[in-house]
């Protein structure tokens, strides 16, 4: 069984990674509430949902949300090595 690489999700870089198996987890990272309480978010994979078009996720960034299908993230992600 091969080893798990992880990479940033392209356009959400520091906030998920997505792996050379098709998985997305959240990176571990603090963050300031808004009442100022810091908080940590902690590392988790996440849930798939399963869509017409194949696996999908919701990520989240700056308060936007944005369902993407996980077979075009780890393209994008995973780009340079295709090529190599």
């Amino acid at each position: 069984m091969s080893t798990e690489i992880w990479r940033d999700v392209p356009g959400f870089e520091g906030l998920y990674e997505v792996s050379n198996r098709r998985r997305i987890r959240t990176v571990e990272r603090l963050i300031t509430r808004s009442n100022g309480m810091p908080q940590t978010i902690r590392a988790r994979i996440r849930r798939l949902r399963q869509r017409r078009g194949g696996p999908s996720v919701t990520l989240v960034r700056n308060g936007e949300r944005r369902s993407l299908f996980v077979h075009k993230l780890a393209r994008a992600a995973f780009a340079d090595e295709a090529t190599a």
